[in-house]
């Protein structure tokens, strides 16, 4: 294939039409006056495509291991919380070529005095694909600090997109906080994200330690975009009234690190206590013959040492590890909408070179966990499935880099529960570069 050629099909914007509900699927019904008063009872008579719609109000953690979508109201309306030392939200056990989706819930603790250490939304032992969209998942106010918000072990693609996470703290013994997110063996594509690793909190009996990374990764792949990660102030020891350095936005040992920049951006290490003398956290630091390449519009800042002047290093390398900052910037999506109702219209956020043309590229589906490279003079990764993939109207970027592309969705009630998943290809003198993907839901 040419550069171009790849990116060649027919420009449909009735493709949208063509994009079909998961066969059979039905449709539960979850809170007051609906069949099902929890959520696990609803997982329970699901089957795989169903989907399960969850009311607002707080309801108990549960457990899914079948390819189902639950989706909520939003995280200010739909609140996962009756958490116990023994009992968190898992999704465990997705087969290889399915999908399953949490969408527009938060997760959060009420209980002040669970001690037992796990985070809030486990992953693991998954081989397909994890879907996680506008989800708010909270471990913030806890007497002690128990565990990130989120953990993804062993699980074969997790796509998060417009979620806010954020890792525990110890408000009343207090300790170093949590990582926002700890991964290993996952492929972890972020979007639109924020993370957030939970501060030290200084107490009686607190001892130091360095500061948590936001995120946490071994033997993973990373695909970031529009991300928005900070890691955890430093710890200060009780008893030896020792400093230690926050913890960086992101600790990679042993994996890939792909990074595309997009609108407000930023890695950013955790700040040292300024008690006694301590250094600045590095803003990404990659060990154990990780490599990274960063677009250069990707904004990284170490944090503070304890003058509060001097900051860490952009990037530390130990054991092997290598990293590079790739000339220009590169192409970053985003869904105007979490949803869209059939007859109306959807959006996508574009940003990259200005003067580029991009040109969304629409999907009925993800494709393989491959993370397949396009080749010949087309850079990126292909996360859409590219045999039922179409064109739609290109675009140039304005001075600033950005665009909007609208796109009717059909008047057609086959269309309710279907998800359109989307690409751009960014076409400019530097090459054909593909950018993170997206998804929009389509809803009555």
């Amino acid at each position: 294939m040419t550069r171009l050629a790849a990116l060649r099909a027919p420009v449909a914007l009735g493709l949208l039409a063509a994009l079909a509900s998961p066969a059979r699927a039905a449709d539960l019904w979850v809170g007051p006056g609906h069949p099902h008063a929890t959520i696990q009872s609803a997982i329970d008579a699901a089957s795989s495509g169903d989907r399960i719609f969850v009311a607002a109000g707080s309801f108990p953690n549960f457990v899914l291991s079948k390819p189902v979508e639950i989706r909520g109201l939003g995280s200010n309306k739909t609140f996962v919380r009756d958490f116990s030392p023994a009992g968190y939200t898992r999704v465990t056990g997705i087969p290889l070529g399915t999908t399953a989706t949490l969408a527009g819930m938060a997760f959060d603790y009420v209980e002040p005095s669970i001690t037992t250490s796990h985070p809030l939304v486990d992953l693991a032992d998954n081989q397909g694909t994890i879907v996680l969209q506008s989800l708010r998942i909270n471990q913030q106010w806890l007497a002690y600090h128990i565990g990130p918000g989120l953990r993804a072990f062993y699980s074969g693609r997790v796509i998060a997109q417009d979620c806010a996470i954020r890792g525990s703290r110890g408000t009343q013994f207090g300790g170093v906080g949590d990582p926002a997110i700890v991964a290993q063996d996952t492929k972890l594509v972020l979007s639109d994200c924020e993370l957030r690793a939970s501060d030290f909190q200084g107490a009686k009996f607190a001892s130091g330690a360095p500061g948590a990374p936001a995120l946490s990764a071994a033997f993973c792949d990373l695909f970031l975009a529009r991300l928005d990660a900070r890691g955890g102030s430093g710890g200060v020891d009780t008893f030896t009234l020792l400093s230690f350095p926050g913890g960086p936005a992101i600790a990679l040992s042993s994996g890939t690190l792909h990074a595309a920049g997009g609108p407000q951006n930023l890695l950013k290490g955790g700040p040292a206590p300024t008690l006694t003398p301590a250094p600045g956290a590095a803003g990404v630091a990659l060990s154990n013959g990780a490599s990274a390449a960063f677009a250069a519009d990707v904004h990284i800042e170490g944090g503070t040492d304890s003058t509060g002047v001097a900051l860490g290093p952009p990037v530390s390398l130990s054991s092997g590890a290598t990293s590079l900052v790739d000339p220009f910037e590169q192409p970053t999506l985003a869904a105007g909408t979490e949803f869209a109702a059939i007859g109306a219209n959807a959006a996508l956020q574009h940003a990259g070179i200005p003067g580029a043309l991009v040109v969304p590229l629409l999907s009925g589906g993800l494709g393989p966990l491959t993370w397949g490279v396009w080749g010949n003079g087309v850079h990126g990764f292909a996360q859409i499935d590219l045999t039922a993939m179409a064109l739609l109207p290109a675009k140039t970027l304005d001075a600033s880099g950005l665009a909007t592309t609208t796109i009717p969705v059909p008047p057609s009630l086959a269309l309710a529960g279907a998800h359109a998943w989307f690409q751009c290809a960014e076409v400019s003198s530097e090459g054909v570069w593909i950018s993170n993907p997206t998804r929009i839901a389509i809803v009555r």
